[in-house]
């Protein structure tokens, strides 16, 4: 492994394309880091499309 937690995981089909699925992922980590950025050029190869929708801090855990 890479270090790279996925935290989800979903497919949904293609409209009018049977057995064709679009893939949507959550992981831990920033898109900018190594460990991200060696996940995604890995996985690369094996799709026809991969596109990062954006890059968001992980939400702190509030202190009481």
């Amino acid at each position: 492994g890479r270090g790279v937690n996925l935290s989800k995981l979903e497919s949904r089909p293609i409209p009018a394309t049977p057995w064709h699925y679009r893939f949507y992922l959550d992981l831990e980590g920033n898109a900018g880091t190594d460990p991200v950025r060696g996940a995604l050029a890995e996985i690369r190869p094996l799709t026809t499309e991969l596109r990062v929708l954006g890059t968001y801090p992980k939400a702190e855990k509030e202190r009481q």
